[in-house]
């Protein structure tokens, strides 16, 4: 089985590694995931994706993926696009869709 933290994130030309707090930030790109993969954390083999709804007319998706490294555990809430649907495809992970909608 092929490590994780080996799949090619299409990210080789990134030459600013993007670090993300949630107590900063309540959302992270996914080239914080990237970069955070790239520092060695792993990923949960499921990711929830939540659907928001902004005044019934604006709806986005965010991404809940799991991290873990060195017995710490952590829940990054990433914004949708592309980029994050193809790491998550490339990392073979299940995607398993919120109910709860705001």
């Amino acid at each position: 089985m092929e490590n994780r933290n080996t799949v090619n994130h299409h990210a080789d030309y990134m030459d600013v590694e993007r670090y993300w707090s949630p107590s900063t930030e309540p959302y992270a790109g996914c080239d914080n995931l990237v970069t955070a993969l790239h520092d060695g954390w792993e990923m949960d083999g499921e990711v929830l994706r939540e659907e928001k709804s902004y005044a019934g007319m604006r709806q986005i998706n965010i991404y809940h993926v799991k991290l873990q490294r060195a017995g710490e555990a952590m829940t990054m809430p990433v914004l949708a696009n592309p980029y994050i649907e193809r790491v998550l495809a490339n990392h073979s992970v299940r995607v398993v869709v919120s109910d709860q909608r705001d």
